[in-house]
């Protein structure tokens, strides 16, 4: 079991139906997490949402940016952190650039929040990551820059 490690789903064209069992299958054999990314943009919909029954919601930054100034995006957000309460999904706020961003998002519910209000992007790994975990994530990283690569 790798502690702390989340899966994240990216926005991009799959067939859905295999792809949900096989990431519950990975779910099942490493008790990692599983994230989708760029919720409410392309691919990144409802119906995955359904399918993958994800453990963290990544709320695309178009519905974060100014939603302080926004009822149709705050009453959007709403109903959406609702049904994630009643599932048990974290949801987390991309791209938060400002205090009002901010503020908003907490009072809609959010459980995370990531952007430069917050923070500059990084990569700090745990200092207990074992080092087989560490190698399967190397795996995955080379496995993708393969597929991009053509």
């Amino acid at each position: 079991i790798v502690p702390h490690m989340v899966f994240e789903i990216l926005e991009s064209a799959v067939d859905e139906l295999a792809f949900g069992e096989n990431v519950a299958a990975m779910r099942k054999a490493t008790g990692i997490k599983v994230a989708i990314d760029d919720y409410g943009c392309g691919y990144s919909n409802d119906y995955r949402l359904f399918s993958l029954s994800p453990d963290i919601l990544k709320i695309d930054k178009f519905f974060i940016k100014d939603v302080h100034k926004n009822q149709d995006k705050q009453m959007l957000l709403a109903n959406i952190t609702a049904f994630c309460r009643l599932r048990d999904i974290k949801i987390l706020a991309e791209g938060v650039e400002s205090g009002d961003e901010l503020a908003t998002i907490l009072r809609l519910g959010f459980d995370y929040a990531q952007g430069y209000y917050i923070g500059k992007p990084g990569f700090e790994l745990a200092a207990d990551v074992p080092d087989d975990a560490l190698m399967r994530l190397k795996k995955v990283v080379e496995y993708k820059a393969k597929a991009v690569a053509g």
